[in-house]
């Protein structure tokens, strides 16, 4: 799929998710970014969310793929697959933090849009 496509896509999903007014408390980090303690604690700062690091969350994508080649298979409902971890560590916004981050979300906003409109022309 091109560019534009995907684009589309995601901002589809971010649309849908506003639409229905349903709220995120917290979110669970996985993958290789689930090592870092900083990363883990930056993303709940400036997402202004508590984030969740399950134990094995490093294993995140391989997990997953496991998870759907178990439910192909019929090893059990989802319920009992696609359990979620238990959480080895909370991870809560700081406002101060968030507040030295800002200037610099800003500066990556713009300079994503200005990118985009690059790619897109």
């Amino acid at each position: 799929a091109s560019m534009m496509a995907r684009e589309r896509y995601r901002k589809g999903r971010r649309q849908a998710l506003m639409k229905s007014r349903v709220g995120i408390a917290t979110a669970l980090l996985v993958g290789g970014g689930a090592r870092s303690e900083f990363w883990g604690q930056m993303i709940a700062d400036v997402a202004g969310l508590s984030i969740d690091l399950a134990s094995g969350a490093e294993a995140g994508a391989a997990l997953g793929a496991a998870r759907l080649g178990m439910l192909a298979a019929g090893v059990g409902p989802i319920e009992a697959v696609c359990a979620r971890p238990p959480v080895q560590r909370e991870f809560k916004p700081d406002p101060e933090r968030a507040a030295i981050h800002a200037p610099r979300l800003r500066r990556y906003r713009a300079l994503y849009q200005a990118e985009k409109a690059a790619r897109t022309s």
